[in-house]
């Protein structure tokens, strides 16, 4: 089930229909986090929507990989957009000691 308030980092401009839609893997563990950050790597410089839907598990690492996503498209000055969030989703942050969004404001 998707929890509500998905949110953007950003909201100042809207997204671009053409901008990078990544669906996560459903697990965000070690053998994911490379494909993933090699996706995120294409994807920057550009307007981004990170699809949660299907992420039943987060490692640290995982998180790790997000925080430094969200730190880089602030940098940027790119929109990050978070959707798909679910309670397995927040569960896993919750597991390791972190919340979602503790990983947007430190990001």
């Amino acid at each position: 089930a998707a929890v509500k308030g998905d949110c953007r980092y950003r909201t100042d401009s809207p997204l671009r229909p053409e901008s990078p839609h990544i669906q996560l893997p459903s697990r965000l563990d070690f053998g994911a986090v490379e494909q993933l950050h090699a996706r995120l790597r294409s994807a920057r410089h550009h307007d981004c929507v990170l699809d949660l839907s299907a992420v039943t598990y987060v490692s640290a690492l995982g998180i790790q990989l997000l925080a430094v996503t969200v730190s880089r498209w602030r940098a940027d000055q790119k929109n990050l957009s978070f959707t798909g969030r679910t309670a397995q989703f927040c569960d896993s942050l919750k597991c390791l000691g972190a919340d979602f969004s503790t990983l947007l404001e430190r990001g």
